[in-house]
């Protein structure tokens, strides 16, 4: 049996070509600037990882001993980067209705020392910006201080609220762009504005505090690159799939140990060319790829809207679906009655991270039971093969 991966292909011969047939474009800064183009900014400036340039970000801000704002369900590199930037994270807990922050509760976590709020649009998922923009505002005006806004795209390349584009909303947005993203430059991330000295600043900390690339992580990003391209084949996968499982893949896969705050070794490393020019095929695929998801997206909430699923968000047209993520009450047996069916689904964040060991001491004995409720009950459908997946769902559905 064929078993249907929630990873989808990420390259085909143009990125192949794009390696391999290096021309005189295709340099970092014709990334950035199309990179920031497309998603709504002035100035685009690329870094080894998102946590790389959401690290500057505070720097270029002066921020240091200052509260920043964070979801408590989110990827953990996330406060990792206010932790090492000498910053402190403040948790908030998810709405009941949401995968991302309760207003009610973010409004409640400013105070005098918020330096800081990361918005994240989870799963591509927008988070209301004129609400946003309206607390904060508030919070601004009752402790005199300004306080800068991120939005965390990097589940939520180009998604909208209220018709505007999430990531030209008031300071900034970062992006990763490693292999798991909806596009990607193999690693990297971005950070795009339209605050011009803040890019300046942002590239002068770069040039101060950044190596530049030498031949071992070229070569290191053109094996990945290689490997990513050849694993992903849709009659290879299978092979990739069952080694991560038994555990073999680990040292590639695992991004995270819950006792430690780190940055990768190479986080203060430049991205290089071929990761650029990577990054340009991928973005001219963008709007095919949206498309193709928001069109399977809708199909599955269709089908799922009366299921036995604790919670399927309701169809958005503005939402991006980086990933299509429910909650089922038992995740175990819903796992395994889509593997019945040839399907692999995934849990994409498993933690809240105020339970994590490293962040226990964040967390002020508070608790953030949405967050945990989600951690523990959900499951990432693939956005791939939906006619085969759409019967796994019909089989599900009898069974819950």
């Amino acid at each position: 049996m064929r078993l249907i991966s929630r990873i989808d292909p990420a390259y085909d011969l143009r990125e192949l070509q794009a390696v391999f047939l290096k021309s005189g474009s295709g340099t970092v800064e014709e990334f950035e600037s199309r990179f920031a183009s497309k998603f709504g900014c002035r100035h685009g400036v690329m870094f080894p990882y998102g946590r790389s340039g959401l690290f500057c970000l505070f720097k270029a801000w002066g921020l240091t001993g200052s509260e920043i704002i964070c979801p408590a369900y989110t990827c953990v590199v996330v406060p990792h980067a206010v932790v090492l930037s000498g910053n402190v994270p403040v948790f908030v807990d998810c709405a009941r209705n949401s995968y991302n922050m309760d207003y009610i509760a973010l409004e409640n976590a400013l105070g005098p020392k918020t330096g800081a709020v990361i918005v994240t649009h989870l799963f591509g998922h927008p988070m209301d910006t004129s609400r946003i923009e309206s607390i904060v505002h508030d919070a601004e005006c009752r402790f005199g201080h300004s306080i800068h806004i991120v939005q965390d795209a990097a589940h939520s390349f180009g998604c909208t609220s209220g018709g505007r584009i999430v990531t030209a909303e008031r300071d900034c947005a970062i992006f990763g762009l490693n292999v798991s993203k909806m596009i990607n430059s193999i690693f990297g991330g971005m950070v795009i504005t339209s605050d011009d000295y803040c890019a300046e600043e942002l590239r002068r900390i770069r040039g101060e505090m950044f190596r530049e690339p030498g031949l071992v992580k070229v070569l290191s990003r053109f094996m990945y690159f290689l490997g990513a391209f050849f694993a992903f084949r849709p009659d290879i996968f299978p092979i990739v799939d069952l080694l991560q499982c038994t555990g073999a893949l680990d040292r590639l896969t695992v991004y995270y140990r819950e006792g430690i705050i780190d940055f990768p070794a190479d986080w203060d490393t430049l991205a290089c060319g071929l990761e650029a020019r990577i990054g340009l095929v991928q973005l001219e695929k963008y709007d095919r790829i949206i498309a193709k998801r928001r069109t399977v997206a809708l199909k599955y909430s269709k089908k799922l809207e009366k299921s036995g699923l604790l919670f399927v968000p309701p169809f958005d047209p503005e939402a991006t679906y980086s990933h299509f993520t429910v909650l089922a009450s038992d995740r175990e047996l819903a796992e395994r009655l889509f593997m019945a069916q040839g399907v692999r689904v995934g849990r994409v964040i498993d933690y809240s991270i105020p339970e994590l060991k490293a962040y226990l001491r964040y967390s002020a004995g508070k608790d953030y039971p949405v967050a945990a409720r989600y951690a523990r009950h959900a499951i990432n459908i693939p956005l791939r093969s939906p006619r085969k997946i759409i019967q796994a769902l019909t089989e599900l559905i009898h069974r819950l």
